[in-house]
C-alpha cells in the first residue's frame, strides 16, 4: 500500500507548526534545494524542490491542511470508517470529487482514474472546477495527468497537462510547476515515439516533437529508436528513412552502425 507523503517531515516542522513557521521553513528549504543552486544535481534537487513546494501549498492553506491532517492521522488500513471510507459511501458528485482527489494524493492511481471517468461518463461537460476550489482543481488535474502518464494513457495525460498550461496563462497557480509540466509533455511525446502503440501514432508525435526545442543529439536518438522499431517489424524502407534522418540531424551519432548495415545506408565519415 502506498504511503501518504509526510508534508511536515518534508518541511522539517512539527504538525503543530504555525503558518509563519511553515513559511520560514519553506523559504529556507526552497533556497537550499533550488535547481539553480545545485549544479550537477539538477534532477534530484528538482524532485525535492517540487516536494517542498507541494508541502508548502498544502500546509499553508487552512482548508487543505485540515483535509490532509484527516488523511494523515487516519490511514485507511487502520480506520475502516475513516474519511476516505465515508466518502466512498456517497454518490454525491461533490463527495466523489473529494474522494478522487484523496485517492490520487494517496497514490491510488487506478481508483482515482476510475472515479474521474465515472464522473465524466455520468455528467456531460464534467469539470472538476464545478466541485472543487481553483487550487484543489489544479492540483487534482496535475495528479490525474500524472496517473494517466504513469499508466501509459498518453492522450488523456496530454489533454490534462495542456489544460493546466492554458489555465496557468489565465490564472497563475503552479508557478514553479509550469516548466515541469512542459518537461512532462516532452517525456510523453518521446515515450510515445520510441514505443508507439500503433503506426499511426508515429507521424502525430513526430509533429509534436518537432515543436520542442530538443538538441540534435536527442532528436537524432529518437529517429534511431524509430529505425529500430521499424526494423523489428521488417519495415526496412521506413527503417532506412529513419536512419538517414538520424544521421542528417546528428552526423556524429553513435551506436547506429548496425542499423546502417541492416538498412543499406552508407554512412559518410
Amino acid at each position: 500500500m502506498n504511503q501518504i507523503l509526510d508534508h511536515y517531515q518534508t518541511l522539517q516542522v512539527e504538525p503543530e507548526a504555525s503558518v509563519e513557521d511553515i513559511k520560514q521553513a519553506f523559504r529556507k528549504l526552497a533556497k537550499q534545494y533550488h535547481p539553480d543552486k545545485n549544479p550537477g544535481r539538477e534532477t534530484s534537487s528538482e524532485q525535492m524542490f517540487r516536494r517542498i513546494t507541494t508541502a508548502y501549498q498544502v500546509l499553508s492553506d487552512e482548508q487543505r491542511r485540515v483535509r490532509y491532517d484527516l488523511t494523515r492521522q487516519r490511514p485507511r488500513a487502520e480506520f475502516p470508517n475513516s474519511y476516505l471510507e465515508r466518502l466512498r459511501r456517497t454518490q454525491a458528485d461533490q463527495k466523489q470529487c473529494e474522494l478522487m482527489f484523496q485517492e490520487l494524493l494517496n497514490r491510488n492511481l487506478d481508483e482515482g482514474i476510475q472515479i474521474y471517468e465515472d464522473l465524466s461518463d455520468d455528467n456531460q461537460g464534467f469539470l472538476i472546477d464545478d466541485f472543487l476550489g481553483y487550487g484543489d482543481s489544479r492540483d487534482c488535474e496535475f495528479l490525474l495527468a500524472e496517473a494517466y502518464q504513469t499508466n501509459g494513457l498518453f492522450e488523456k495525460a496530454i489533454e490534462l497537462y495542456q489544460k493546466l498550461i492554458d489555465d496557468e496563462q489565465e490564472t497563475p497557480f503552479f508557478y514553479h510547476f509550469i516548466d515541469e509540466i512542459n518537461d512532462r509533455l516532452s517525456e510523453i511525446y518521446i515515450e510515445a515515439l520510441i514505443k508507439p502503440r500503433t503506426l499511426e501514432d508515429i507521424p502525430v508525435y513526430l509533429e509534436k516533437i518537432q515543436k520542442l526545442k530538443l538538441s540534435k543529439r536527442d532528436l537524432g536518438w529518437i529517429y534511431k529508436k524509430l529505425a529500430e522499431f521499424y526494423l523489428d517489424r521488417r519495415m526496412t524502407q521506413d527503417a532506412r528513412r529513419m536512419v538517414e534522418t538520424a544521421i542528417d540531424i546528428n552526423p556524429k551519432i553513435t551506436g547506429i552502425d548496425n542499423l546502417c548495415r541492416s538498412t543499406g545506408v552508407e554512412r559518410r565519415n
